[in-house]
C-alpha cells in the first residue's frame, strides 16, 4: 500500500494551502485491525511551515509491505532503512517500523521527484512480481 501526498504547487504560493487535511488508514487481516495510521495538518494548530510541523519538507510518504509472501522482502527494507544515517537538515528522510510478516515505512522530503524515486527504489521488487513496470506509465 502506497499512500502520498505533496504540499502543491509551491510556486503558486499553494504550499500545504488549505484548511484542513485529515484522513487515515486502516489494515485488518482476517478480521484484526494491524494497524491504524492517522494524519491530521491543520494549520490552526499552527504554521505548517513551521520547523516543528513539516518544515521544510513537501511530501510526504507512508508505505506499507506485508504479508508472508512478502515478508522476507519487508524485513530487508527494515534492515537496510535502520542502518541508514538520520543526517541534520537531510533533503530526505526515511524510518521503517516493523508490522507482523511486514514494514511500515515513512518519508518526508524536500522534493516530490526525491521521494518518488526513493518508492521506486524501494518497491522494485514489485515489478518482478507483476512482470510489469508499473511506473513505466505515468497516470
Amino acid at each position: 500500500m502506497l499512500d502520498w501526498l505533496c504540499s502543491g504547487r509551491t510556486a503558486r504560493g499553494e504550499r500545504w494551502a488549505f484548511t484542513r487535511l485529515q484522513g487515515s488508514n486502516e489494515l485488518f487481516i482476517d478480521g484484526e485491525r494491524i494497524l491504524i495510521d492517522s494524519l491530521l495538518l491543520d494549520p490552526s494548530d499552527g504554521p505548517l511551515s513551521h520547523p516543528h510541523r513539516l518544515g521544510r519538507f513537501n511530501c510526504l510518504a507512508v508505505i506499507i509491505v506485508i504479508g508472508s509472501a512478502l515478508a522476507e522482502r519487508a524485513a530487508r527494507l527494515l534492515t537496510e532503512i535502520a542502518g541508514e544515517p538520520v543526517l541534520r537538515q537531510a533533503a530526505f528522510i526515511a524510518t521503517a517500523s516493523p508490522l507482523r510478516d511486514g514494514v511500515l515505512l515513512r518519508m518526508a522530503g524536500e522534493r516530490v521527484e526525491d521521494v518518488g524515486r526513493e518508492i521506486r527504489k524501494r518497491l522494485g521488487f514489485i515489478s518482478e512480481i507483476l512482470e510489469d513496470d508499473p511506473w513505466a506509465r505515468k497516470w
